[in-house]
């Protein structure tokens, strides 16, 4: 993220946390969050003040207590309040082991964004690495480090007119644009300190003129003081001198993630491990060239790109962990057995401060030298070395917390035991003990139940799952036809899930990966199993507060109706804006180059708000294209003067050595035209133009019909074999056509609406067609084209974050997007 990038950014994250705010006093607060220390602790004196700052015995009638900071009313410039602030706050030395500093002056250099906080408490051991050093004297000033900062403190001049929160409105968030803005601000603070460190929460402090705020930040909101002055005051002494208190793990450290230390063991081992595994799969990939015809491969074979993208990750700009596990696939076990694993810059990362803020890291499993099943080891030993290197992938999320929903590692169990092709293998899984965010949603519940606007906060559990495939994202494709077999095998997946009984609900570009299997060829995986659920569960509206899946993915009918259980015919609409978002990013076609991301942003990220309440649903292009069941892409290509720009349907090039073929013979324009049909009939809007049928041709490339065999051979030996039992019944039974056996349909891409919509009912149709386009010839070179999908997005012209409405009565105005704000009753 660049700093041109940093308000739509900042849009993107209040919209995260909005509705999952709340405010309550601070005795509330206290007693919520440190509940449990020393009441001496509140009685100290503060030591390190001057004898006018500290209270002491009047002589003559009591006083109340000298103030700890200046009034910031005689500051001109938010900066002066950094020294002043910072000297006060070490001066009384309120955390013992931390110093507050600084940091507005330099940005941390991991940050692409350029960000710094305007000051930072950190432990005591990272101040002479990061302080500056030409400062000589005066209060301590140094750069920003996301890494290591204790508590983010920020600080604001304007007394109101900046401040991201508002008790007047029932949700707790400011309305006008400044404080809306500064709201942003503070949450792309806190989003990277999640990113950095290992954390279960966080605490910030707000300077707002006269007034502070704390606040505290887990995966299911914030938690909010209501603002209190800090001039004659001892609220903020008495927070600070707690947390300086408190044990790490309740300051928000995680304390399964131990921070490797450059010098340590684990450190040279993971150097040395990604140096030997790329030297290894580099000579492991010509033998494997010389015997690609063989089918005897070693079991634990890694593809060459694995041991790289691991070493790609060893930057060590970042801090690098060891995470412990809590296996819980072990059966029979009474205690769950602790694995440990070897990370460093995550290789994926999901945005936002609150939700299942998902991170990924290739890793290298560690075990110590005493064995791995040995009861008590300690994740802190010394002098351990591992037994062989082994990478796989380690995801790191804070699962929803629900009675209806699986553990992932436990879907995984079942689809293995199913025998379901395409999946991910389960390593192992587990819960972290003791992290969630149960203290939130229970203060919510508390204090916000009867907020008839704000739906009910998720509770969140910390989880992590190993498997061992390590994927490549999908954009990674060489080609439309590596792009439709993958997403072949990923649909096939979900289809013999769903035979189980077993429904996936998030398909999504990142959900489905490449993986290059042991003789090298390229095949797809479903994966991110963790909102999946068992079909005896669904209900008949989802009991989930927000919607099930990822905003450009989801079909029409799950934008526009939160509360949906996701069908079939929801996932496999999901399945088709896979393919048409990378198929626009990375193919050939019709829309000018530079027009791309603004198609991008019109189909997949655009919303239009309800005009009652304001909640955002599915954007006009996609709505229009699915009920319509074409693509008109005429809005984004040039129209000469005087003229009249007819439609255009989209449509995609074939490119044979840089020669382009006339786009008719291109196979995914039927298929997208074929899907479109059965989409438009299912919205029962009206069917498309019928579209003519590109002309047909055998392939004839020996390794690809060898591929395709390999993908389709399961699928139709159980085609045989159904369509064998079917025979037997009707010659033992003399079945006539109105046998209730049920009978696979044949693939209808015109016809009635009702013909067009039952294709939608069951995988069967869509895999068909799947499979007729994959047979199709295809060119025989990559036809990828460098992305057009700029490297950050597209920046979203206006914020659509809505706001709340006020608790009592006030008079009807104009909320920061133009919408009129009703009178409401306290």
């Amino acid at each position: 993220m660049t700093q041109g990038d940093l308000p739509a950014k900042r849009i993107e994250l209040r919209s995260n946390v909005h509705g999952k705010i709340q405010s309550i006093p601070y005795d509330e607060f206290k007693k919520t969050f440190f509940p449990d220390l020393p009441k001496p602790l509140y009685k100290r004196p503060q030591r390190g003040v001057s004898k006018a700052a500290a209270p002491s015995k009047p002589k003559k009638a009591p006083a109340g207590p000298k103030p700890l900071f200046n009034s910031t009313e005689a500051y001109k410039l938010e900066r002066d309040m950094y020294a002043q602030l910072t000297s006060a706050l070490n001066k009384a030395a309120l955390c013992k082991g931390f110093t507050f500093m600084a940091t507005a002056y330099k940005s941390d250099p991991t940050d692409p964004g350029k960000l710094e906080a305007d000051i930072g408490l950190y432990p005591d051991d990272t101040v002479k690495r990061l302080r500056d050093p030409k400062q000589r004297g005066g209060y301590i000033k140094g750069r920003t480090d996301w890494s290591t900062i204790e508590i983010i403190i920020e600080c604001k001049k304007a007394a109101t007119e900046t401040d991201p929160f508002d008790e007047t409105y029932d949700n707790d968030e400011a309305n006008a644009v400044k404080r809306r803005e500064a709201l942003g601000q503070i949450l792309s603070y806190a989003e990277l300190v999640l990113n950095r460190q290992q954390r279960t929460h966080q605490y910030m402090i707000l300077f707002i003129g006269v007034n502070a705020r704390i606040v505290r930040i887990d995966r299911s909101g914030l938690v909010v003081t209501n603002r209190f002055s800090y001039v004659n005051n001892k609220t903020l002494v008495e927070f600070l001198r707690a947390y300086g208190e408190m044990h790490p793990s309740e300051r928000g450290h995680d304390p399964t993630a131990v921070r490797l230390k450059p010098e340590s063991e684990e450190v040279k081992r993971m150097k040395a491990a990604a140096k030997e595994m790329v030297e290894a799969a580099t000579k492991a990939a010509k033998r494997k060239t010389a015997t690609a015809n063989q089918d005897n491969v070693a079991e634990d074979y890694v593809p060459e790109y694995v041991p790289q993208q691991f070493k790609d990750t060893l930057d060590e700009a970042y801090p690098w962990w060891k995470l412990t596990v809590n296996d819980e696939s072990s059966a029979g076990t009474t205690k769950p057995r602790e694995r440990h694993f070897l990370v460093a810059k995550p290789c994926f990362k999901a945005a936002g401060v609150v939700g299942r803020t998902t991170r990924g890291y290739i890793a290298l499993e560690w075990e110590n030298d005493k064995g791995a099943e040995e009861e008590g080891s300690s994740t802190e030993k010394t002098g351990t070395t591992p037994r062989k290197n082994t990478l796989v992938f380690l995801k790191d999320a804070w699962r929803v917390d629900s009675v209806a929903i699986d553990k992932e590692g436990a879907t995984l169990q079942v689809l293995h035991k199913e025998k379901v092709r395409f999946v991910p293998t389960l390593v192992c899984h587990g819960d972290v003990p003791d992290q969630n965010t149960s203290v939130t949603v229970d203060l919510w519940e508390k204090n916000c139940s009867e907020r008839k606007p704000l739906k009910p906060l998720k509770h969140h559990q910390h989880y992590r799952l190993v498997v061992k495939e390590v994927g490549k994202p999908l954009d990674k494709i060489k080609s439309g036809f590596d792009l439709l077999s993958a997403v072949y095998c990923a649909l096939l997946a979900h289809s013999k899930a769903y035979e189980k009984g077993i429904i996936h609900r998030d398909i999504s570009a990142g959900n489905i990966l490449l993986y290059e299997d042991s003789r090298g060829r390229l095949v797809g995986l479903l994966n991110d199993w963790e909102l999946s659920k068992k079909l005896s569960d669904q209900t008949e509206t989802g009991r989930q507060p927000d919607r099930t899946g990822t905003w450009q993915f989801l079909s029409v009918h799950a934008l526009n109706n939160p509360a949906r259980t996701i069908a079939v015919q929801d996932e496999l609409e999901s399945f088709f804006h896979v393919i048409l978002y990378h198929a626009v990013r990375l193919l050939p076609h019709s829309i000018p180059d530079h027009m791309v991301p603004q198609f991008l942003h019109d189909y997949f990220d655009d919303c239009t708000p309800d005009p009652m309440s304001g909640e955002a649903h599915c954007g006009h292009a996609k709505r229009s294209a699915i009920r319509a069941g074409s693509l008109d892409i005429s809005s984004y290509q040039h129209v000469e003067k005087n003229t009249v720009q007819p439609n255009a349907l989209l449509q995609f090039f074939w490119t044979d050595e840089s020669k382009q073929v006339t786009a008719e013979d291109y196979p995914l324009n039927e298929f997208i035209a074929t899907l479109l049909s059965w989409f438009a009939a299912y919205y029962s809007l009206h069917s498309s133009k019928k579209l003519a049928a590109p002309a047909r041709r055998v392939a004839t490339d020996p390794a690809k019909n060898e591929y395709l065999a390999m993908l389709f051979e399961e699928e139709e030996k159980e085609q045989e074999k159904e369509e064998k039992r079917e025979e037997e019944v009707e010659l033992n039974s003399g079945a006539t056509a109105n046998s209730s056996q049920p009978k696979v349909e044949k693939v209808e891409k015109q016809g009635n609406v009702e013909t067009r919509a039952k294709n939608l009912e069951t995988h069967q149709a869509m895999l068909d067609v799947m499979k007729q386009t994959l047979k199709k010839q295809w060119p025989q070179v990559p036809d990828a084209v460098k992305d057009k999908k700029p490297p950050f997005g597209w920046k979203p012209a206006a914020d659509l974050v809505r706001t709340g409405s006020k608790r009592t009565s006030h008079l009807a105005g104009n909320d920061a997007s133009g919408r009129t704000r009703k009178k409401t009753k306290a």
